[in-house]
């Protein structure tokens, strides 16, 4: 009886050993100042996590899903205390709330054109841009400042009341995932590599990205058509896009998944959804809104992989401007991409064929943009666990576990990208993309197939 509990045992003071490397992250102040303390910690967690794993997989586990959520749980709460350092993301977060509180539209004005000023102007980024964030998550940061300031003025108690909102989304999301594994017949503990992930913990919990509702909504997609609710999960990427645009990208994968009736049902459960949209029904905020989306592809460069090799080789050949040209060109491919995603004949509409499929897209959607910040990297890990078997795990996982060296690149007065790190870290990607496609290939399952 004890040998059996023993994976369960393990996986536990594994849990419990990656919250006591997490938990010192909040009290090291500016982590960008404290870069080498944060890069030991959350490096070393991520080994262990990865390693752990692995052991345990191989060995079996009987971890229940009450376990998994309690650890994903106390690991979230501990980063409550962080500030944000990493990003500055979350105070032009709580700034577009204020300003919406305030009757002002964030995508008619900038920061800077605003008639009022306090400490979180000062600390929120772009003042000159208007905002990027789409109108679902507008509501979320006016409510969220609401809140907060029902408990006093300081910007602090909306960031609280914003973080609280992150880790409740979050947390959703990991008993979705958990749930939908039990439901394909897959161990829940396939779940660990994501529900306690150093990268995912830090940057969603303690930094407080939307993309925590990114998470959300494809969990909420993937159950939705799980469960054979009204909506088969389509709701959950139109909401889920007026939040944070990315989960739009995977909406047409309904026509290839569902029966023409059931598409148009889904359809019209889903055109609530759509009311989220109607302020880009104004053509200056649509105008405004392109405008900056378009200055993402193009002019804001960090750690775009594909597009800095592109860039490169058009510098090399002396064709300009070279960051539109290789802009343009990658988008190009994006789009290429995705319609082969979205109109590729499949026989399996199961729940891990649309999984697989979304994980794709996002691969095209995350490595091909001039920029391309650590905290993207969450969504493909939440996919990872549903897609266990099908590829790109070590790409993915490598991608996590380098990506937080990217921070290097803001310890100067100017930021500098380390051309090796870019190398590593997408070079890494592709082998083991490639190394792991191979293997699949020739398995023993596969050839006996051939």
């Amino acid at each position: 009886m004890p040998t059996a509990h023993a994976p369960t045992r393990f996986l536990l003071l594994l849990g419990g050993l990656v919250f006591l490397l997490l938990a010192p992250l909040p009290f090291l102040g500016d982590l960008r100042t404290a870069l080498l303390e944060y890069l030991v910690l959350t490096v070393s967690a991520t080994l262990l996590l990865g390693v752990g794993c692995w052991l345990s997989f191989r060995n079996g586990c009987q971890l229940p899903a009450r376990h998994i959520l309690l650890v994903a749980g106390l690991l979230r709460l501990a980063m409550l205390p962080m500030m944000p350092s990493l990003s500055d993301d979350v105070y032009r977060y709580l700034w577009d709330g204020r300003l919406l509180l305030h009757g002002q539209n964030p995508y008619h004005v900038t920061p800077a054109e605003t008639t009022f000023r306090d400490e979180l102007f000062q600390l929120q980024g772009y003042p000159t841009t208007h905002t990027i964030y789409p109108p679902g998550a507008q509501l979320l940061f006016a409510g969220a400042v609401a809140v907060g300031q029902t408990f006093g003025s300081s910007w602090q108690w909306d960031f609280l009341i914003w973080k609280l909102m992150v880790i409740a989304s979050e947390l959703l999301a990991i008993y979705l995932l958990l749930r939908l594994l039990q439901s394909q017949g897959m161990p829940a503990w396939y779940g660990v590599p994501y529900a306690w992930h150093p990268l995912v913990v830090v940057e969603l919990s303690g930094q407080a990205h939307t993309d925590a509702f990114w998470v959300l909504a494809i969990a909420l997609m993937l159950w939705g058509f799980a469960s054979g609710s009204a909506g088969k999960g389509l709701p959950a990427a139109v909401v889920g896009g007026a939040v944070r645009v990315f989960p739009f990208v995977a909406v047409p994968l309904w026509w290839r998944f569902l029966p023409g009736r059931d598409v148009l049902v889904a359809l019209a459960w889903s055109a609530g959804g759509l009311l989220l949209l109607i302020p880009f029904l104004d053509p200056v905020a649509a105008g405004n809104y392109l405008e900056v989306m378009l200055r993402f592809t193009n002019y804001y460069e960090f750690n775009g992989g594909a597009y800095y090799g592109m860039k490169w080789l058009l510098d090399a050949l002396h064709l300009q401007p070279s960051n539109q040209i290789a802009g343009g060109v990658l988008l190009g491919v994006q789009l290429v991409a995705f319609v082969c995603i979205w109109s590729w004949p499949t026989k399996d509409r199961s729940v891990r064929s649309l999984a697989w499929r979304m994980l794709l897209l996002l691969t095209f959607q995350i490595a091909l943009p001039a920029k391309v910040h650590v905290w993207y990297f969450v969504a493909p890990l939440f996919l990872l666990p549903i897609t266990w078997e099908r590829g790109l795990r070590w790409g993915w996982w490598w991608l996590a576990l380098v990506a937080p060296f990217t921070y290097i690149a803001y310890t100067g007065p100017e930021v500098v990208e380390p051309t090796w790190l870019l190398a590593i870290e997408w070079g890494g990607f592709v082998l083991l993309a490639a190394a792991e496609r191979l293997q699949k290939k020739n398995s023993p399952t596969n050839l006996g197939r051939a």
